[in-house]
């Protein structure tokens, strides 16, 4: 009884945890809003000092804030472009924008995003759909369009 209570908890969980939406659904989002797309990065690069930004927190490196009308104007552009989890700015030349998280189980967690990097992305792959189940993994990146990619990477 036990074992199928367990069993019928686990499955539960594993059902009900997110999965990643498809690169060609990804593509289409990011060739449809490519303007927005390009404001989110010109945002990023006019809002010197932020590191993390979530719909709940941001994160700075440095005493400077944003307004929480100019926080809002980020929501919005998120929402709009169904990008889950924010963004990750690692320097002054790459930007990830988190699309979707994904941990189909405990000790499996991973998640794809558009990247925005003028340094060298490698590897460059034909396709990161085929790496979602492979587990651990570091990056991989497929390219969009000039300095643009869609990333996946997994832990």
């Amino acid at each position: 009884m036990n074992k199928m209570l367990f069993l019928s908890i686990f499955l539960l969980y594993c059902l009900s945890c997110s999965s990643h939406p498809s690169e060609a659904t990804l593509q289409k989002t990011f060739h449809d809003n490519r303007e927005d797309f390009e404001r989110l990065l010109r945002m990023t690069n006019e809002d010197v000092g932020i590191r993390r930004f979530t719909k709940d927190i941001v994160f700075y490196d440095d005493d400077k804030e944003i307004s929480e009308e100019r926080a809002n104007e980020y929501r919005q552009i998120l929402d709009k472009l169904r990008i889950e989890h924010g963004f990750s700015i690692y320097d002054s030349k790459s930007v990830a924008f988190i699309a979707s998280s994904g941990n189909k189980y405990i000790f499996d967690r991973s998640y794809k995003a558009f990247l925005y990097s003028t340094g060298q992305q490698t590897p460059i792959v034909d396709s990161i759909d085929k790496f979602v189940t492979y587990g651990k993994r570091d990056p991989v990146y497929m390219k969009l369009s000039d300095n643009w990619y869609l990333m996946y990477e997994a832990w």
